[in-house]
């Protein structure tokens, strides 16, 4: 072998030592950094038990086995596509954003402190019959955390890893987190929205009486800023004589807007059919609430794109107005204790049953007819000017 041969040959040997000391170190700074990561996290969070890719997460599943709230029942959740289901009713609107949050708790699971490694004391920490099972899976793999006693002097649960001896404790990120029932995971149904300038007609029929109103549109006004035109009238009621008389206008106007601004406060069953109303006191309900509206639904046929400058262009397009009626049933007020303070009610649009504020619910029930009629010219001055 010619020397020059060798030399080439002792070069090519040290550039592999070299090499494999970059690889080496390279791989060495990765673990370090990784480690570094680690013991941040650890020391901002806890020890971190468990990981899974947030958007790679295609189902979970949690069950309380000996609380009777919960009836022994497995709330399994998977997804398909973009979309998350309950999987013993496929229809169930599933409110995303509460399940984000599950699953952002799933993603990553930390713990306050590893206790031991060692089964032994499982059924005093109660794991060996956990009261909260929580699984979840990517489609590959499976992790399944159980949670056992409370432990009152931390304010700490005990935790395991199924398939493994450590017990963790963990704060109540997870128990609070899944102890939850299948309506608390429901996507709520929403009032329409219905503009009280629209509104028309309005008739309020209590067990006691009846309030029927009209709205009489007298002109427009136009927001200078907002350009929006909104109808501007006068409120009238139809008194006990049965005759039609101007309304109290700002009491009407009250109402008509706590009506239109009707919030739910919790879904009851979303698709209730109505042989169950009767439970809910929704097939007698105490108040029905009967508005006739209208609404400016764009003309299909009508839309075209209009040149109104160089190079500029706008969508044009006509309106046509179409009538409707929202019928509103106020049922019972509610005894479970998940629906504490509340009153049932459905409306004629959709099927749900929903709930809504006690005082709210009760200003209904107890409308006065004559609360609403304007008072007259006389009454108003009741204190004459002295004479000059």
């Amino acid at each position: 072998m010619s020397k020059k041969t060798k030399r080439l040959v002792i070069l090519l040997g040290v550039l592999a030592v070299l090499a494999a000391a970059y690889a080496a170190l390279t791989l060495f700074n990765q673990k370090k950094a990784e480690q570094e990561s680690k013991e941040a996290e650890r020391t901002e969070k806890g020890i971190l038990v468990q990981q899974m890719d947030k958007d790679q997460i295609q189902g979970f599943s949690y069950q309380h086995p000996h609380d009777e709230e919960y009836s022994d029942t497995t709330y399994i959740f998977s997804k398909k596509g973009d979309t998350w289901y309950y999987k013993d009713d496929l229809d169930f609107p599933v409110n995303e954003t509460v399940l984000d949050t599950k699953l952002e708790d799933l993603s990553k699971v930390y713990a306050k402190r590893l206790l031991e490694e060692s089964t032994e004391n499982f059924k005093t920490y109660g794991l060996d019959d956990p009261a909260l099972i929580i699984s979840v899976t990517d489609g590959k793999n499976t992790v399944t955390y159980n949670i056992g006693n409370y432990n009152e002097s931390t304010a700490d649960y005990y935790m395991n890893v199924e398939g493994t001896d450590q017990v963790y404790t963990v704060d109540a990120t997870l128990w609070v987190g899944f102890s939850m029932e299948l309506y608390d995971m429901v996507e709520m149904d929403r009032f329409p929205e219905i503009q009280s300038d629209h509104i028309t007609h309005m008739n309020i029929a209590t067990k006691d009486q009846e309030l029927d109103f009209t709205f009489e549109i007298t002109g427009t006004h136009t927001d200078q800023q907002t350009q929006k035109v909104t109808n501007q009238g006068v409120w009238y009621i139809r008194d006990s004589s049965g005759a039609v008389v101007k309304a109290n206008q700002s009491r009407t106007e009250a109402l008509v807007s706590s009506i239109v601004g009707l919030s739910y406060v919790q879904e009851v069953d979303y698709d209730c059919p109505e042989e169950e109303y009767g439970k809910y006191g929704l097939d007698q309900p105490g108040a029905v609430i009967t508005i006739d509206y209208t609404v400016d639904q764009v003309d299909p046929g009508s839309v075209e794109k209009v040149e109104i400058g160089e190079n500029l262009n706008e969508i044009q397009y006509e309106t046509d107005r179409v009538e409707k009626q929202m019928v509103i049933s106020v049922g019972n007020p509610t005894e479970d204790f998940t629906f504490s303070d509340d009153y049932y009610i459905r409306t004629s649009d959709s099927s749900s049953i929903v709930t809504i504020d006690t005082a709210l619910a009760e200003t209904f029930l107890t409308l006065q007819r004559d609360t609403f009629v304007a008072p007259t010219a006389d009454a108003l001055n009741t204190e004459a000017p002295a004479a000059q």
